[in-house]
């Protein structure tokens, strides 16, 4: 018996009108009084019949008026029926999430010609690479494949899962005609896929449905990172999917891959400008990390910097070859610094070419700041936070550092505005709340440079568990050295010539940088990673790099040494900060989706409004805050990579910015086939990439909907009903 469900059940409370006729007739039978006439006793047979004929279509007409309410409660309840053969045909409601993320411009393997790459501000508004031969292409006509099984009277919508995940029709819309046309003119958007969210999001309008079927598609190239990112919050929620607790019964999720085959796959993912010469015609260098997410090595790919603007003139050109899944740093000497201020570096194009430029501005940044966050109970009268403050900003005027000082228990380092900083320095802190290591870990991760310095609060065993997990590949021994025994000292010593926190120092490697004298000392050990700036005499590290944290394994107090009293403690303190500051990016560095926001003094800005202007052309107008005696201006979040103006009203420009991807949507690995059904439950069905979607579709989809044969029903009752009550039957 094929399994029967109603899709409005609330309609079928209308079943219990069905006993009015039968109220109606029971109240309104009266009992007749015998009177006998003998002369009309020869008629008695006679009438006997004519009753009986009268009882029997009184007794039908209340059947029939029983049965046409009954039924008409139940057609409007929509009774249907699941067929395993396509008999007939319920309607569907169809959800597709589509993935339209920068990873899905990667060359499709089976396109016989990899996509040109394009700038961001030759592409239409939204869209930021070509389509033509990419993968996206093939999702794309999958997508279109879906809306192509859909019949008149389905309803559909689509849901675009790069961030912000876009919904161009809240709910269902029954002309396929606009849902085929929005996803025939989707492009590709310059951020990374937020799946869960898109899910989440199709699944509501799903149970909002009363459709028969209720279908979700996912098409995407399902990358390894994506996929590993969604089971972690899944792990964490304790669920099988987000929505799923509230995902209807008997809707169906199938995934359709979009790309089956290994990509390998280049990746700028950062780079700083280091200056060599002062004055306009002084030269530079840039330093371009590359990451290559392949299995193989890249030999001598070509960088070249080209001059943002008018022109595009090549200002230098470099090599680079990065190991299997490593990254490598390289250097592009630069003729000359352009005078548009803005620099496009580009790597030789592969089969991803979105993420092989970036963009950086060689123009004065402008103040930088540094958050001192100091493990004294009172961080203005800790000699640590005075000599520090004073090495950064001796005369007070903020000319090239903005300091603010403040404890480990600030509340609002944990908050949602963040950590507010180009350099974060750790002075002395002991331990630190877990939002704040949050918030230190985010703004790590999206380019903010790290100083630690120890001192005699330092808990070794907090920073190991649960600091530089989150920082670095360093790991504390333990203190070395005794303050009170003078005659025995260590000195600070060069061991990575040619590092830019060593310019301006004459000694050479081996060579000590300093007189000063280091009587304790913390002892580190160095992961892979990391690299050994300064050693203290004997080989311990004192200064160590690892991806954007210092570590300097000595107090800046004058406890431990007396180093800040010494000629060298200041330009060392500017040269790591400065460093910090330039290679991390801090709040220079901003990807697609963030926010460029700066801060400036109020006669800067005149008595109009600013606007930004995107590498696409469009304005938007500044938003405008007050805080700490300056006026901060805000933009939206960034929809496209490439080089962003702030101008006045009257036109003046005040300030140019490089915007760049995300480079973690670059790692194009597909995750495992076998764990991608298990992120819904019931498990969604994996079709095959190529294969014929109504062969794949046919086993479940096909439905027959019962009320337009029960409506049938009630109209031929009322016939019959109509008949018999003029005495047309039975009469």
């Amino acid at each position: 018996m094929p399994p029967l469900t109603f899709l409005n059940s609330l309609f079928l409370a209308g079943l219990a009108a069905a006993v009015l006729p039968i109220l109606i007739h029971l109240f309104s039978k009266r009992k007749a009084k015998e009177v006998r006439f003998p002369s009309l006793e020869f008629l008695q047979e006679v009438s006997r019949k004519k009753v009986r004929r009268l009882q029997l279509r009184q007794i039908l007409l209340l059947v029939l008026r029983v049965l046409i309410i009954a039924f008409f409660a139940m057609a409007m309840g929509r009774p249907a029926v699941r067929t395993g053969t396509v008999v007939g045909r319920g309607s569907s409601m169809v959800a597709i999430v589509l993935d339209d993320s920068f990873s899905m411009a990667a060359r499709d393997p089976g396109a016989s010609e990899p996509p040109s790459g394009t700038d961001a501000a030759s592409t239409a508004a939204g869209s930021v690479a070509p389509i033509e031969g990419s993968v996206f292409e093939r999702a794309r006509d999958r997508a279109l494949d879906v809306v192509g099984l859909m019949n008149e009277g389905d309803r559909g919508l689509v849901v675009f899962a790069a961030a912000p995940v876009r919904m161009p029709f809240l709910t269902g819309v029954t002309d396929l005609g606009l849902l085929r046309q929005e996803v025939d003119r989707a492009g590709i958007h310059a951020s990374r896929a937020d799946l869960p969210q898109a899910v989440e999001k199709a699944v509501a309008a799903l149970n909002e449905s009363r459709a028969l079927n209720r279908e979700l598609y996912v098409i995407s190239d399902f990358q390894r990172i994506d996929i590993e990112a969604w089971q972690a919050m899944l792990a964490r929620q304790s669920e099988s999917l987000s929505p799923a607790g509230t995902m209807e019964e008997g809707t169906r999720v199938y995934l359709i891959p979009a790309r089956v085959d290994a990509v390998d796959n280049l990746a700028v993912e950062r780079v700083r400008l280091e200056t060599l010469g002062a004055g306009d015609e002084g030269s530079a260098r840039i330093v371009v990390s590359v990451a290559n997410f392949s299995r193989t090595e890249m030999r001598d790919a070509v960088l070249r910097a080209v001059g943002e603007g008018a022109g595009g003139e090549t200002l230098g050109e470099g090599y680079v070859s990065v190991p299997a899944m490593g990254r490598a740093d390289a250097t592009v000497l630069l003729r000359r610094l352009p005078s548009s201020g803005a620099v496009r570096v580009a790597l030789t194009p592969d089969a991803l070419p979105l993420d092989n430029t970036a963009y950086l501005v060689t123009e004065q940044p402008g103040v930088r700041r540094v958050l001192i966050v100091s493990g004294s109970a009172e961080p203005e009268s800790d000699a640590g936070v005075r000599y520090l403050r004073l090495a950064i900003d001796p005369d007070g005027t903020r000319e090239f550092f903005d300091v603010r000082v403040t404890r480990t228990d600030d509340p609002s380092l944990g908050g949602a505005g963040g950590m507010n900083a180009d350099v974060v320095v750790l002075l002395d802190a002991p331990r630190l709340p877990d939002p704040t290591l949050e918030q230190l870990s985010r703004f790590r991760a999206n380019g903010g440079g790290v100083l630690i310095v120890m001192g005699e609060r330092i808990d070794a065993r907090l920073y190991n568990s649960a600091i530089f997990p989150r920082l670095g590949g360093i790991e504390l021994l333990g203190l070395q050295g005794d303050p009170n025994r003078p005659e025995s000292y260590r000195s600070l010593r060069v061991a990575a010539t040619g590092h830019p926190i060593f310019d301006g120092f004459p000694a050479a490697g081996g060579a000590a940088i300093t007189q000063a004298r280091f009587r304790r000392l913390i002892e580190s050990r160095v992961g892979p990673d990391a690299r050994v700036l300064a050693e203290f005499s004997g080989g311990m590290p004192a200064i160590v790099e690892d991806r954007g944290t210092i570590l300097f394994a000595s107090s800046f107090d004058g406890a431990w040494n007396d180093l800040p009293t010494s000629g060298a403690f200041v330009p060392l303190v500017h040269r790591m900060i400065q460093h910090l500051a330039s290679a991390g990016g801090g709040a220079d560095r901003v990807t697609v989706g963030g926010a460029i926001e700066r801060a400036f003094a109020p006669d800067e800005l005149g008595p109009g409004g600013a606007w930004f202007v995107d590498p696409l052309g469009e304005r938007t107008a500044a938003e405008r805050s007050e805080r700490e005696g300056k006026v901060w201006l805000k933009s939206g979040p960034a929809r496209v990579p490439g080089v962003y103006e702030l101008v006045r009203d009257d036109g003046a420009r005040l300030g140019t910015y490089g915007v760049n991807l995300d480079t973690r949507e670059s790692d194009l690995a597909l995750a495992p086939e076998g764990g991608l059904p298990g992120l819904f439950k019931p498990e969604a069905k994996l079709l095959k990439a190529d294969g014929d979607l109504t062969r794949q579709l046919a086993e479940g989809r096909f439905g027959r909907e019962l009320w337009p044969l029960l409506l049938m029903v009630v109209l031929g009752l009322l016939v019959v009903e109509g008949l018999l009550g003029r005495g047309k039957i039975l009469g």
